[in-house]
């Protein structure tokens, strides 16, 4: 579709190093590297009563470019032959990003993915994550996470058990016939056992 001077032989690759001039009504020139990943793409295709999940391969095939909103999309393109005209033998798709440079996830690795998404028991849980589909972290980078994770965690616990004390100190003040150091005694036991999930580091939600 692109003019002949926007057409290049072959495809783009990640991380391809691309440059744009004269397309930014300030900037001279635009450049900046294709996202650094690969698609894996699965679909659960049915023929003559038979069953199967099928990997295919994605390349990318389009680069579309807006300079002045300094945005790209960068397309990835797989194809299947498909049984039925109207692609009603395709049930299900599912799509995943990896880094390039990573190990490969299996293939029953994503298979295990979307029947936690399709058994009733285990959908509402796996639906929405999208964790289990992106790009697995490095050790660095887990650990940073576990790091950040465990520090949110304790200090919504210190902010949880000071409001605690202050609203017994509030009763007790109100109620002094109570044995306190007995109420003090059990509240502070409580608090060492969280049931609620634990809260997610303002870093990832500012991110």
């Amino acid at each position: 579709m692109a003019p002949p001077e926007q057409q290049r032989k072959g495809d783009f690759l990640p991380s391809e190093h691309y440059a744009l001039s004269g397309f930014h009504p300030e900037k001279s020139r635009i450049e900046g590297h294709l996202p650094n990943v690969l698609v894996r793409a699965f679909v659960t295709q049915e023929h003559h009563e038979h069953s199967e999940f099928i990997e295919i391969p994605t390349h990318i095939d389009t680069v579309w470019f807006f300079p002045e909103l300094e945005l790209g999309i960068a397309i990835h393109r797989g194809v299947l032959p498909a049984y039925d005209s109207a692609g009603l033998d395709i049930k299900n798709l599912l799509l995943a990003l990896e880094n390039v440079g990573d190990k490969p996830r299996d293939k029953v690795y994503f298979q295990q993915v979307l029947n936690k998404r399709l058994d009733p028991k285990t959908a509402a849980g796996h639906a929405f994550n999208a964790s289990q589909l992106l790009p697995q972290h490095s050790e660095e980078e887990t650990a940073r996470r576990a790091k950040l994770y465990a520090q949110a965690q304790a200090d919504y616990e210190q902010k949880q058990a000071v409001q605690r004390l202050k609203q017994l100190e509030t009763m007790r003040s109100e109620h002094p016939e109570l044995d306190w150091d007995k109420v003090f005694a059990r509240e502070q036991a409580r608090m060492t056992v969280s049931e609620a999930p634990g809260p997610i580091p303002q870093a990832f939600i500012d991110k």
